[in-house]
């Protein structure tokens, strides 16, 4: 019996990497990973996967319930999503409705990485809310970089729907090799010197700026100005919900900074049931259950 030929095992990735560059050219490819491997990737596993080592090892919080409201005030970004899509496609700046607000993000992560990275918080008063107030910045990069770059490619998917899978794999690939790399740094580092985790962190946070400040995103400029009144009067029923969202955040960031456990349970499941309910009235039903 004649034996099949071998074939280079990578044979296939090549092939896979040469048809996704191909469709849509290799600078938004190297934007997909500074985007997805190093901010969604590194940086967002760290917030999480180092946050109770740091709190514990650098700042002096051990206390469990504590630990918990900083995390939830640490991660609320992701909630604010909905209000940083909004705000972007009403107001274009400089003529570009995501470019600024990515750059505006990164410098907000990057300093707030920085500051985690040397500030003395053990001790001091306050330390604790500070050190979740920065990570709430942290995160902030992470939530706009994902939610203005996923709309660039996803207008890419509906122009191109042939190439969707291929984008949707890359986009997930960049960030498991982020996430291995940062979970990595999490069991190597945990006992030790918790501030080399934002020293790492920083130029992650920061390095999105150059394929996003170079135009690798594709955006075309836009002659638009503001346009708020319009898009609101067109969707009012969605920005009612986002801004419910957003304000149950906050609402439940400032609660878990300075109140009590008890607060922060009534603010949390009053917003629950607030966003379920006005999402059922006032949404599609396909979009208000999910």
């Amino acid at each position: 019996m004649a034996l099949l030929p071998l074939q280079n095992p990578l044979l296939p990735f090549v092939r896979y990497w040469q048809r996704l560059t191909a469709k849509v050219g290799w600078r938004f490819v190297v934007l997909l990973f500074s985007a997805y491997g190093g901010v969604k990737g590194v940086v967002n596993v760290l917030t999480y996967s180092a946050f109770i080592p740091f709190m514990r090892n650098a700042v002096g919080v051990t206390n469990a319930a504590q630990v918990q409201a900083f995390f939830t005030v640490a991660r609320l970004s992701w909630s604010l999503k909905p209000l940083i899509g909004g705000v972007s496609d009403m107001l274009p700046l400089w003529g570009y409705h995501k470019r600024p607000y990515l750059l505006g993000a990164a410098a907000v992560g990057t300093a707030a990485a920085i500051a985690l990275a040397a500030a003395p918080l053990r001790g001091l008063g306050g330390g604790g809310a500070i050190a979740a107030s920065l990570f709430f910045a942290l995160t902030f990069e992470t939530a706009t970089v994902d939610l203005l770059v996923e709309g660039a490619y996803t207008r890419l998917m509906v122009s191109l729907p042939e190439t969707g899978g291929d984008i949707v794999s890359a986009v997930w690939a960049f960030v498991m090799i982020g996430a291995l790399g940062a979970s990595g740094l999490v069991a190597v580092v945990a006992s030790g010197d918790a501030s080399l985790f934002w020293w790492v962190a920083t130029p992650f946070a920061a390095q999105v700026v150059f394929p996003v400040a170079a135009g690798w995103l594709g955006e075309v400029r836009s002659t638009e100005g503001f346009r708020g009144r319009d898009l609101i009067d067109a969707h009012r029923e969605v920005f009612g919900v986002s801004a419910l969202i957003a304000g149950g955040a906050l609402g439940l960031a400032a609660a878990s900074l300075w109140g009590s456990t008890i607060v922060q349970a009534a603010v949390s499941i009053s917003s629950s049931i607030a966003v379920c309910a006005v999402s059922l009235w006032l949404l599609p039903p396909v979009i208000g259950t999910s």
